[in-house]
C-alpha cells in the first residue's frame, strides 16, 4: 500500500517563498504557484531550470506531484490554456497528470543566497556577499525582505596566489563543465570574481567598482563588451550555464527540510543553445554544447 503523503503543495512552496519571498520578484515577473491545488499531497518533487515537454514527460514517468522550475512556464501572461499553442498544451498536460508546478525566478535571482550565491560555490569562492544590494529598487515589493537582498554576487578565489587568466580560465571550465565561453579585456591577476546567473551586464560597474578582477554572466550583447577599464575580465559563459546548478542546490534544500520528501534533479538538458566547433579535419566538425 503506498503510504499517504505527509506534506501537500503549501508546504513546500510556503518554504521555497521564506527562501525567496515573492514580493522581491521583478515587476515584468511571474513567479509562485502557476498551477496546481496548494492542497494537493506532494510526495515527490521534480527540480529543474526550464519546463519543456521533455521535463513533464520526465515527470509523468517518475510519478512526480509537484515541478520546481526557475524559469516560468507563463511568461509572458497567456490568455487561454489550450492545444492550439505550447504553453497550453504543456499546461493541460500538467493538469491532466494532477502535477503541480511552482517557479521560484527573479525572486530567486535576489535571495542572498539564491542562483548567483549558488554560482559563486559552484566555482569555489569564498567569502560570498551580495554583489549590488540596491537593486532592492527594480523589485514588485511593498515592503523591504528582513534580510538584504540583492543581485549579483561577489567571492574570493581559495588560492594563495591570484590566477593568471589562463588558470582562471582552466579553472572555472572544469568547475562549471564548460566547453567555451566568449570574454573580452585581459587580466593575469585574478582573485576576486564577481558574479551574475543569467543577464546581468549591467552590473559590470559594479564589478569594477567592488574591484572584482573578473565578472561572470550571461547574454551579454556585442556593445556590451566594450569596457573601458583594465585589467578586467568580461566573461558570458551562457544563460544556462550560469543558472543550471540550481537544480543541485534547490533540490539539496528541499531534500534537507522535508527529509521524508522524495526530491529529484531533472536529468533533461534544457539549454536550447548548441555550439559549433571547427576542425580543419571536416570529418571531426560536429556541434555542442557551448
Amino acid at each position: 500500500m503506498r503510504k499517504v503523503p505527509r506534506f501537500n503543495v503549501q508546504h513546500i512552496t510556503s518554504f521555497l517563498d521564506a527562501w525567496a519571498p515573492p514580493q522581491t520578484q521583478f515587476s515584468y515577473d511571474n513567479v509562485g504557484l502557476l498551477s496546481g491545488d496548494p492542497q494537493q499531497p506532494v510526495a515527490s518533487v521534480l527540480v529543474t531550470l526550464d519546463v519543456t515537454d521533455a521535463v513533464i514527460e520526465e515527470a509523468i514517468a517518475a510519478e512526480i506531484d509537484l515541478i520546481v522550475a526557475h524559469h516560468p512556464l507563463i511568461f509572458p501572461k497567456i490568455t487561454r490554456v489550450t492545444s492550439e499553442n505550447p504553453t497550453g498544451r504543456m499546461l493541460r498536460k500538467l493538469i491532466k497528470h494532477d502535477i503541480a508546478l511552482f517557479v521560484s525566478h527573479t525572486n530567486l535571482d535576489a535571495s542572498p543566497t539564491g542562483v548567483s550565491h549558488m554560482l559563486a560555490q559552484e566555482i569555489g569562492l569564498t567569502d560570498i556577499k551580495i554583489l549590488d544590494t540596491g537593486s532592492h529598487s527594480t523589485f514588485n515589493q511593498t515592503e523591504q525582505p528582513e534580510t538584504p537582498h540583492g543581485m549579483g554576487a561577489i567571492g574570493t578565489l581559495p588560492v594563495s596566489e591570484p590566477h593568471t587568466q589562463e588558470q582562471f580560465f582552466n579553472w572555472i571550465s572544469k568547475r562549471l563543465n564548460l566547453n567555451s565561453f566568449r570574454f573580452c579585456g585581459s587580466n593575469n591577476r585574478i582573485k576576486k570574481v564577481a558574479v551574475c546567473g543569467g543577464a546581468g551586464v549591467s552590473l559590470a560597474s559594479k564589478a569594477i567598482a567592488a574591484q572584482a578582477d573578473v565578472f561572470i554572466t550571461a547574454d551579454i550583447k556585442y556593445h556590451d563588451y566594450f569596457v573601458d577599464y583594465t585589467p578586467f575580465l568580461l566573461l558570458d559563459i551562457g544563460h544556462f550555464e550560469s543558472e543550471q546548478m540550481m537544480r543541485k542546490y534547490v533540490s539539496r534544500e528541499l531534500q534537507k527540510k522535508f527529509s521524508s520528501l522524495r526530491v529529484e534533479q531533472s536529468k533533461v538538458d534544457t539549454n536550447p543553445m548548441n555550439t559549433f566547433v571547427y576542425k580543419s579535419d571536416q570529418s571531426q566538425n560536429q556541434p555542442s554544447k557551448a
